[in-house]
């Protein structure tokens, strides 16, 4: 909860600090929605993972590290997931709130 709630407000001043800046006409209530979502979505994917992970173990996983390139852990693969997820919304744009002609 505590992630989605930061995601959720660090998203919602980035669109207003966007909307000032650049004259624009986003959705903040939007935002803090798709950022609560994401971070919310990402931490709890990240967290299933890192403890549900034993129906992911593949035998390639599980090998040794050839050529000194280390096997991801199920930490590393949780905590690759949960960025991934959480940082969706940057890649996100929101409509225009004003934008009679639905563009």
């Amino acid at each position: 909860w505590r992630n989605a709630a930061v995601g959720g407000a660090l998203v919602g001043t980035h669109t207003s600090a966007t909307n000032w800046l650049y004259d624009e006409d986003k959705s903040v209530p939007s935002s803090v929605l798709l950022g609560a979502g994401a971070a919310g979505v990402g931490t709890g994917l990240g967290e299933f993972i890192k403890r549900d992970s034993g129906w992911l173990a593949s035998p390639y996983l599980q090998m040794p590290a050839a050529f000194g390139v280390s096997v991801p852990n199920k930490e590393t693969v949780s905590k690759a997931t949960e960025t991934a997820i959480s940082n969706l919304p940057s890649f996100i744009s929101l409509p225009d709130i004003n934008d009679k002609e639905g563009r």
